[in-house]
């Protein structure tokens, strides 16, 4: 009959110890899925930051700064287009 209690004490304990820890672990798969979006939100960001310094140094140079103009459609004065 003793050894019967403590393999019912302990199997009693096991469940109370996955019973205790559930929620912990609820926390620790919501705290990785946060985790995770951050990161992604993170690369984001750093690709948006990327982008724009590419861009900014496009229109600093000069040369660079017309060849956009022209792209869009700016002709200088005194220039004629020519087109094919």
């Amino acid at each position: 009959m003793t050894r019967m209690m403590q393999g019912a004490l302990v199997a009693v304990a096991i469940v109370m110890g996955i019973g205790a820890s559930y929620g912990r672990w609820e926390n620790v798969k919501a705290e990785r899925r946060a985790t995770q979006q951050t990161r992604a939100e993170f690369k984001e960001y750093q690709a948006d930051r990327v982008r724009l310094t590419q861009m900014r140094a496009r229109t600093e140079n000069p040369i660079q700064r017309e060849r956009l103009a022209r792209e869009r459609g700016y002709i200088p004065r005194g220039e004629t287009l020519m087109t094919e």
